[in-house]
């Protein structure tokens, strides 16, 4: 026969099994709430990594672009330079601006002061 003891001894056990299980949904529920906000947070992060990687991979782009432009415009001088120097014969002496003056006219000048 069950005694009473026993009963009460029953009954301390239930007692902290649901308090167990009390605890057990409150850790739940909050667990349940965080695992909300980390989805959101991730949610978060994974679109401004996709707006960072889609600025990076324009930026790259565009950098290709400009190298591009630099490397066309490096090459189109270099074809000018070649074409200028196969087409002009470089003189020992350049050509002046402005033609002396003979000497007669440049001196008979000072000489009337």
């Amino acid at each position: 026969m069950v005694t009473l003891e026993q009963v009460e001894q029953l009954e301390a056990k239930v007692q902290q099994v649901v308090a167990i299980v009390e605890e057990l949904r409150s850790e739940n529920e909050r667990i349940r709430l965080e695992k909300k906000q980390l989805e959101s947070d991730f949610n978060v992060l994974r679109e401004r990594y996709e707006a960072v990687t889609s600025k990076a991979g324009a930026l790259e782009g565009a950098q290709l672009m400009v190298e591009k432009g630099i490397m066309d415009a490096i090459g189109l001088l270099d074809e000018a330079s070649r074409s200028y120097e196969d087409n002009v014969e470089l003189k020992d002496e350049p050509t002046p601006y402005i033609t002396p003056q003979n000497d007669e006219q440049s001196s008979g000048e000072s000489h009337h002061h």
